[in-house]
């Protein structure tokens, strides 16, 4: 049993990448592009105001489209928009707006797609419509929560209807 809230969120800046991966090599591609996004945030001074995120694209074994990013305040100038495919270039982009149902995930990340599953019965029994693009929100820093036991991400998922 999970606890879902519905909210309603609004537009958010963020920088990020956007590539094209698979599952097994998730932890790798995080590993490499959480640093280069740090270095890339600090290049143009772009303020982060929430913790890094994932958006899934797609999700499946061999192939995971993602978008690996940070909210920022605003858009810095010179920040060009990411191209809104998967190329591994660093830029602008953004979280959308409108109603979203969230959960929090208290765990390692391998234990995550059962809360996916627990969030999209939860979205279906309630005669919703999951929408494209779901995310996770990383509430806990790795380096500074060493117990997997204790990491929190929050899924949030888009809801058409």
């Amino acid at each position: 049993m999970i606890e879902v809230g519905i909210r309603t969120v609004e537009t958010q800046a963020t920088i990020a990448v956007r590539l094209e991966t698979t599952q097994g090599a998730l932890k790798e591609v995080f590993d490499t592009e959480l640093p280069r996004l740090a270095a890339a945030m600090e290049d143009v001074d772009a303020i982060m105001v929430g913790p890094p995120f994932a958006r899934y694209h797609e999700f499946g074994p061999d192939r995971v489209d993602v978008e690996i990013g940070a909210p920022i305040a605003a858009v810095p100038a010179g920040l060009m928009p990411i191209s809104g495919r998967p190329d591994g270039v660093i830029g602008a982009s953004s979280l959308p707006a409108g109603e979203v149902a969230a959960t929090t995930h208290k765990g390692p990340f391998d234990g995550l797609e059962a809360t996916y599953d627990a969030l999209a019965a939860w979205i279906a029994e309630g005669g919703r419509v999951a929408g494209a693009g779901p995310w996770e929100v990383y509430l806990s820093d790795p380096q500074r929560v060493p117990d997997p036991l204790d990491w929190l991400t929050e899924v949030v998922w888009p809801l058409d209807g």
